[in-house]
């Protein structure tokens, strides 16, 4: 009989509390993945989803910091079935961004051409806190 007791009573506390609250998607970076070519080097830096809703699109800024010798030759979606991409790459090859809409439960992800080593400093939407990374 007690655990009927104790059961009614966890079922009344969650009918109580009712459904999580919905919280807006953000991203937390989850892995980087860099190998050398004969023309530079290629990284992919995945991210996970957090958060209970939708993730649609993604903006990510990718900044060159100052001292690496490597540029940014080329960036684009590191997923694939990737809707309505855009992508920039500064002349100089010191900034480049790619916006996106992930497909369907996808990780979000880019993918970066290096012409060399480089100290990469990402930010972006939604909720990614500016943070660096080393890719060689």
């Amino acid at each position: 009989m007690e655990d009927v007791k104790t059961r009614v009573a966890q079922m009344d506390e969650q009918f109580t509390a009712g459904p999580e609250a919905p919280s807006l998607p953000s991203l937390e970076f989850e892995d980087l993945e860099c190998r050398r070519g004969t023309d530079g080097i290629h990284c992919q830096i995945t991210f996970t989803p957090i958060g209970n809703l939708a993730l649609s699109e993604v903006d990510f800024t990718l900044s060159v910091l100052a001292g690496s010798e490597g540029k940014i030759s080329d960036i684009s979606p590191g997923v694939p079935m990737s809707l309505m991409v855009q992508t920039t790459v500064s002349p100089s090859g010191d900034s480049a961004t790619v916006r996106y809409t992930v497909a369907g439960s996808a990780k979000p992800a880019i993918s970066v051409e290096l012409t060399g080593p480089a100290r990469l400093r990402i930010q972006g939407t939604p909720g990614v806190e500016p943070f660096e990374l080393d890719a060689k």
